[in-house]
């Protein structure tokens, strides 16, 4: 997982969207993370869980987080506990931004040598 950032390429009228890595980083600026999930084995892998903690000093971007096929919850107290994003929404407003981890629980078995990508997004504080 490599942080990246967002390059728009502007020729002309035409616009092309790049994801670059991440050398500097300023402050408030997006990072972009791609998550690959790899089975590498032979067997399929079921209840699959995959937990990310979200980089030091960046906050995790709302509705940024992505993963097919797989349920989202979110852990604000360092990854003991798990909410999801219903819960955390009836929570005081600002708790989104004290998210530490990301989980993904996939709902179907990954198959043998197969590659999942998740995304989510943070701003660097």
């Amino acid at each position: 997982m490599l942080p990246e950032i967002r390059v728009i390429e502007r020729r002309g009228k035409d616009e092309q969207v790049r994801y670059v890595p991440a050398k500097d980083v300023e402050q408030g600026q997006q990072i972009y993370y791609t998550v690959r999930i790899v089975n590498a084995g032979n067997e399929k892998v079921r209840r699959a869980v995959v937990i990310q903690p979200v980089p030091a000093n960046t906050r995790l971007v709302d509705r940024s987080v992505t993963g097919a096929g797989a349920t989202l919850s979110y852990s604000i107290d360092g990854g003991k506990t798990f909410l999801s994003n219903a819960e955390l929404r009836s929570m005081n407003p600002n708790t989104s931004q004290k998210i530490t981890h990301i989980r993904w629980q996939f709902r179907h078995p990954l198959a043998p040598q197969v590659t999942v990508l998740a995304r989510f997004r943070v701003v660097f504080d």
